[in-house]
């Protein structure tokens, strides 16, 4: 079976400070400072263009691959028949 993978921004939660810039540079809306950390809201909106990733003065933003399962026709996927590790260890965080 494949997995869908996108290409979306990730919180070094040890970076961020919760600021909300990341979020204001954002043309969809997709991150937010929920709790006083960068937290991505919205990533079945995400067109993977990376503006936040700028706008940190933090650095602490930064774009990975992601199993989602939304709409193909926003943003960049990939897909595989295994996951890289880095996104398997992502999958497992997030379950």
């Amino acid at each position: 079976m494949r997995a869908a993978f996108k290409l979306v921004p990730c919180v070094r939660r040890e970076y961020c400070l919760g600021c909300g810039f990341c979020g204001m540079m954002c043309p969809h809306g997709c991150l937010e400072a929920v709790d006083g950390i960068g937290v991505l809201v919205r990533p079945d909106v995400c067109t993977s263009e990376a503006s936040c990733i700028s706008a940190c003065p933090h650095r602490a933003l930064h774009m990975d691959w992601a199993p989602l399962d939304a709409d193909r026709s926003i943003g960049q996927w990939r897909w595989a028949s295994s996951p890289s590790r880095r996104a398997a260890r992502a999958a497992l965080a997030a379950n």
